[in-house]
């Protein structure tokens, strides 16, 4: 779960972790452990700086009206992004498209390429006003 731009709950095999603007736990054999706030900024740091970077890298930025999309009408826009990541540079081309009730997106399409391979990802973003992420006990 993710509520942007700091709070993340992440459940994986080997640990589960909290992050919130004041701090970042871990589950470790089913006991929280508060983390060091230096593990916090070294998590939270490359998400603040992908933001930043993808919002100044975006180019070329069109909207397309509504258009149809999975049998629902969305609102659509188009734009070109680029980027580097530990020294790999990318470029990509994403359709975004948007519920025009919510203003939020709800389906990206990103045709990119990095390191001389193309690559398409199509996702879902889902938004659930229940969700929320606090600080475990």
């Amino acid at each position: 779960d993710v509520i942007l731009p700091d709070r993340f709950h992440m459940t994986m095999p080997q640990a589960e972790v909290v992050k919130i603007k004041d701090g970042l736990w871990m589950k470790v054999s089913g006991k929280w452990q508060a983390m060091p706030a230096s593990v916090a900024h070294a998590i939270q740091s490359p998400i603040d700086q992908g933001i930043a970077q993808g919002m100044k890298n975006g180019k070329d930025l069109n909207c397309r009206g509504l258009q149809s999309h999975n049998g629902q009408s969305f609102t659509t826009y188009e734009f070109d992004s680029s980027g580097e990541a530990a020294g790999i540079k990318s470029k990509a081309h994403v359709v975004m498209y948007v519920d025009p009730a919510s203003g939020l997106p709800a389906w990206m399409i990103v045709n990119g390429e990095a390191m001389g391979r193309k690559s398409t990802m199509t996702q879902h973003v889902t938004f659930d006003p229940g969700i929320t992420i606090t600080q475990p006990k």
